[in-house]
């Protein structure tokens, strides 16, 4: 009885020797330096316990420490993403204002009164443009 059971501990062990622990979840986040001029980004991962993809407001928070917001477009960091059906491109910014409309403050937006809502499936580039 000892034998077989000093037997089992040693195939018990040996087992543990040779597992293989593979995870199905990727845990993290990726940080990036964004530097003036164009950068160009992708989106690597989709939003946890959510459908597919993530916003742009998830992806480049409009409080990240550097990025410039105003209440037009020139002045303001964009984001260019590509459109395949059109072929082009469509320039949102980062608004924020201290009068008037402040709904959007932080956010990105096609205008003034036009949150981005658009989302980027894992996989899909985009350009971010700092001034």
């Amino acid at each position: 009885m000892k034998k077989l059971v000093t037997a089992f501990a040693a195939c018990a062990l040996a087992g543990l020797a040779f597992a293989q622990v593979e995870s199905v979840n990727i845990v993290g986040y990726s940080t990036v330096t964004l530097k003036q001029g164009f950068n160009m980004l992708a989106c690597n991962f989709d939003g946890v316990g959510e459908a597919a993809g993530m916003t742009l407001d998830q992806l480049v928070p409009g409080t990240t420490a550097g990025l410039t917001g105003s209440s037009t477009s020139p002045n303001a960091d964009n984001i260019l993403v590509f459109d395949a059906a059109t072929q082009g491109y469509t320039t949102y910014y980062l608004y924020y204002a201290t009068k008037g409309t402040t709904t959007y403050n932080n956010k990105w937006v096609l205008n003034a009164s036009t949150p981005a809502g658009v989302t980027l499936e894992s996989g899909v580039e985009f350009t971010e443009v700092q001034k």
